[in-house]
Order: C-alpha cells, then sequence, then structure tokens
C-alpha cells in the first residue's frame, strides 16, 4: 500500500501517529535522523507531506526540494519504490 499526500500533519499528531503504527514514513526510513545527507532537514515541525509504506515496499532516494526551488509553499516530496527490501 502506499499512500501518500499533503496530511498537514506532524509526526507528534494523533492522526500521524495512527498511520505510523501501520504503515512506515518514506523519509524517516531511510534517514532515521530526519536529516539527508545533504543536510536538508525534515524534522519536527518541518514535514507536513509524507509518503507511507507498506511492510512489503521500500522506499529509495527519498527527497524534499524546499521553497522557493520548490515553486509552491511548502516542499515537494517524492521518493522511488521498491517491491521489497532494497
Amino acid at each position: 500500500m502506499i499512500a501518500l499526500g499533503d496530511y498537514n500533519l506532524r509526526d507528534y499528531e494523533a492522526a500521524y501517529l495512527l498511520i505510523d503504527e501501520v504503515l512506515s514514513n518514506a523519509w524517516v526510513s531511510v534517514y532515521p535522523s530526519e536529516i539527508s545527507p545533504d543536510g536538508v532537514d525534515m524534522s519536527g515541525e518541518n514535514r507536513i507531506d509524507h509518503i507511507f509504506l507498506s511492510q512489503n515496499l521500500s522506499a529509495l532516494n527519498p527527497t524534499y526540494i524546499l521553497p522557493p526551488e520548490s515553486a509552491t509553499d511548502h516542499p515537494v516530496h517524492w521518493t522511488d519504490i521498491l517491491w521489497g527490501s532494497p
């Protein structure tokens, strides 16, 4: 299962926690510190758009493009998705 979108949820909110009990957050599964190797900090208040994956799927190279490069009022998020483990 893939569930993605502009959830407007922070990782401490009840609705997020319910989803996180069942599905894996693509960004956090690859970057447990919530900061990418190139320094993009999507921890805490910074993440409201999410990609959640079921256990049979894996995220590869999840990315956020930050404003103004994102040409929107918030970061654009995407990832490649693999069937199984990387």
